[in-house]
């Protein structure tokens, strides 16, 4: 048999048409069964694995099988705490009045599908994934389990499953459950969802409803309470709305007033208007009755840059784990940091593929505050002004 050689390394061939087709059927398919297609392929066993289906399955492990498992775990905490260790939190004074801080959190759940039936490699990696989101400290860790053709699930994986510290183990998995995670059949949408084992027409399917379903969020978002002014929000919008008319962009506050007397200043605007004035037409205004609420509301999506304009931003920041990049201060350091520091530029979270990191990076997130002094922020718009002239 001849070896192929050649001249230099050609880039993989892509999914095969074939299985991406099959694929794409298994996905209809199962979106028509919907819940009711999950529960039949349990064959009337329990969806849910809870702790007395756990022990049951380690009463079926053997002492040797076990002892091995509890070796391989200890291996793969102590690595993930290793890699945990290196981890730093930075702080950064680059000029007078300005401060940079950024800190790593962990997502706020993950989801693994594994096969449910046995497989040499299932146990370690489906281990070393959950291990490594403990580790991080993501709060929500579920875990689908594949059943087979009789609704059956590996004892040996459903132990993995409880040794790895799963918070939830459900006898489900394969396409349906894929789907079943996007559509919140299994409770909230995970922000993270990774598949264990080799099936290959799993991973096809992977791929295709990371594609078509990508978790919303937003390029901007800004957070007013009853204290902002109407000029400084809208002139916030205008300059964001200008550069980039096309992005993804929302309004949460605690004051109807303040929506009321923006939409009279929009009003009062002379012809002709300006672009941006017909996009804020399009941009989604949300009103709460208090600032937990607008921080929770904000909470529920991804954003890229998140403008924070309350009496007391210091109590909101740990609840807004999904926004890259925060800033604090007033309207004029909002303005100042996007261009100052590329911050409306610079993707501190998603911008590295899934398939990129491993370990206890997989499942950890940066986040950027930006604190600036009213002082700094206008010396910084005035030498930006001093730029931008032609």
């Amino acid at each position: 048999m001849a070896l192929r050689l050649v001249e230099q390394l050609e880039a993989p061939p892509q999914m095969a048409t074939l299985l991406r087709g099959k694929a794409q059927k298994r996905i209809e398919e199962s979106e028509q069964a919907g819940f009711a297609g999950v529960e039949a392929a349990c064959r009337g066993r329990p969806l849910v694995i809870g702790p007395e289906l756990v022990e049951l399955a380690r009463g079926h492990v053997t002492p040797p099988q076990q002892a091995a498992l509890e070796s391989l775990f200890h291996i793969q905490r102590k690595v993930a705490l290793r890699q945990y260790e290196t981890l730093r939190p930075c702080i950064v004074d680059p000029t007078t009045g300005v401060k940079i801080s950024q800190e790593i959190r962990p997502l706020q759940s993950v989801a693994i599908v594994a096969p449910g039936s046995w497989e040499e490699q299932v146990p370690h990696e489906l281990g070393a994934f959950l291990t490594a989101a403990a580790i991080a400290g993501v709060p929500r860790r579920v875990a689908l389990l594949e059943p087979d053709a009789a609704g059956g699930v590996s004892p040996v994986n459903i132990l993995a499953a409880s040794m790895g510290e799963a918070t939830e183990i459900f006898r489900a998995g394969g396409v349906a459950g894929l789907v079943g995670l996007l559509s919140g059949w299994f409770g909230p949408v995970p922000e993270k969802i990774l598949v264990a084992g080799q099936n290959r027409l799993v991973r096809a399917a992977w791929e295709i409803l990371h594609g078509i379903r990508p978790v919303s969020g937003y390029d901007l978002l800004v957070l007013t309470d009853s204290t902002s002014g109407v000029q400084p929000v809208l002139e916030i919008f205008s300059n964001w709305l200008t550069d980039d008319p096309n992005s993804a962009v929302g309004f949460l506050t605690t004051s109807r007033r303040l929506v009321a007397r923006m939409e009279s200043h929009l009003a009062a605007l002379p012809e002709p208007r300006a672009p941006w004035t017909r996009d804020m037409e399009h941009v989604p205004v949300v009103v709460r009755s208090t600032v937990e609420e607008m921080v929770a509301e904000s909470a529920r999506h991804r954003v890229r840059y998140l403008v924070l304009l309350v009496s007391k931003p210091e109590s909101c920041l740990p609840r807004l784990g999904r926004a890259d990049h925060i800033v604090v201060g007033d309207h004029a350091a909002a303005l100042a940091a996007r261009r100052a520091f590329a911050a409306g530029g610079v993707w501190a979270g998603d911008c590295i593929h899934p398939d990129e990191t491993s370990g206890v990076f997989a499942f950890l997130r940066t986040q950027t505050v930006q604190k600036i002094g009213h002082k700094a922020a206008e010396r910084l718009r005035v030498q930006l002004a001093l730029l931008s002239k032609s």
